[in-house]
């Protein structure tokens, strides 16, 4: 053999290893970028959703702290979100809680744990004040449930009971489904 064949022969075997070895650091870098179970695509700190009536007029408004999405899931979790709900020639109910998740498809709000309801009083309009937990709102239906126990609050009148269904439109509709207590004066 000649050396430029020797030489030949020596260059293809390293372009065959180092093609082999890059081979194998792709397929490294592949399995390194896997994304585990339960992980954040994106988030936002100070996050607001609005949403507008046919007549462009502001029908709703949801905030929160921090809002935090998993791609996995197609879930988003709120840290102390409020609702808004905007009623024409009303006042405004608010309710807000500590957390809540917004499943897939993004159409209810589910908030956790201790959640409160207010409605300002307004000429012609009394206070109302609920105070309940795990609370499932529809906001584009101007409605909310709980299985949970519900005490609505017209000062100076308190009503309880457990279950409650709401719907925020006028005429107002509010219903507590069991062991319903009431104080009247």
């Amino acid at each position: 053999m000649t050396a430029k064949f020797q030489f030949f022969i020596l260059i293809s075997v390293l372009a065959i290893v180092s093609w082999w070895m890059s081979q194998l650091s792709v397929s490294e870098d592949v399995k390194a970028s896997v994304v585990p179970a339960q992980s954040p695509d994106y988030f936002s700190k100070g996050y607001e959703k609005i949403e507008m009536d046919i007549e462009g007029k502001l029908k709703s408004k949801v905030t929160a702290d921090e809002l935090v999405h998993y791609s996995d899931t197609d879930i988003a979790e709120l840290d102390n979100p409020v609702i808004t709900m905007y009623k024409p020639d009303a006042p405004v109910w608010v309710i807000r809680s500590e957390t809540g998740t917004v499943p897939a498809g993004g159409r209810d709000v589910f908030l956790n744990g201790k959640v409160f309801i207010d409605r300002a009083k307004a000429p012609g309009f009394n206070q109302i004040k609920i105070i309940t937990s795990n609370l499932r709102v529809k906001p584009e239906q101007d409605y909310a449930e709980t299985d949970d126990w519900a005490d609505l609050i017209m000062p100076p009148d308190r009503t309880s009971g457990t279950g409650m269904k709401v719907t925020f439109s006028t005429p107002i509709h509010l219903e507590l489904l069991a062991n319903v207590r009431g104080r009247y004066e």
